[in-house]
């Protein structure tokens, strides 16, 4: 079982989503199990009583999870059944979190951070790209000739990713060569 999570965790590219990922069956069930012996009566039993007392998000991020890894051991042939058959994802209680209003917005943009959180802040607003997406971008993934970067969706697939058509975008700081002034 422990080849298995180790050949399915170097699937996944994001070293946050990895570490998520930590494949806690390997643990609990031993490292020389076999993936193919995967009951679905015994992971339903191990699941509830691990994960079972915790809010329905986690719990349901944490099925998610095994349930990806039970896919991508099922597409190599290793599991030929589906030994989370006995779990379904609990009901979530509905997000709370609001939009900001315009003006918090406008607060936010045009404050006086230092450089990096303001490019943070414009370009997640600007591109609608998640933060983790933005925050794995690198200096050579940027073009500052068309303002734009490349940025791993999670579907990981590239994507250009760039601001709405006609804002002024980020800065001349940001993107050299931009004489258009100020974050804003």
């Amino acid at each position: 079982m422990a080849d298995a999570a180790k050949v399915f965790l170097g699937t996944i590219p994001v070293v946050n989503t990895r570490r998520g990922y930590a494949v806690r069956l390997v643990r609990d069930f031993g490292a020389d199990g076999n993936v193919a012996l995967l009951d679905p009566d015994r992971v339903a039993g191990w699941f509830i009583f691990v994960w079972g007392g915790g809010a329905a998000t986690t719990f349901n991020v944490r099925l998610a999870s095994l349930r990806s890894a039970c896919g991508y051991w099922r597409d190599q042939g290793w599991l030929t059944g589906d030994p989370l058959v006995r779990l379904r994802a609990r009901p979530a209680p509905p997000g709370t979190s609001k939009a900001l209003s315009k003006q918090r917005v406008a607060d936010i943009l045009g404050s006086d951070a230092p450089l990096r959180e303001r490019v943070l802040w414009h370009l997640l607003y600007e591109s609608s790209a998640r933060a983790e997406e933005v925050l794995m971008l690198d200096v050579p993934d940027l073009d500052s000739t068309n303002r734009c970067a490349v940025v791993t969706r999670k579907a990981a697939r590239g994507m250009s990713s760039r601001g709405r058509p006609g804002r002024r975008g980020c800065c001349r700081e940001c993107w050299p060569g931009d004489a258009r002034g100020r974050c804003s």
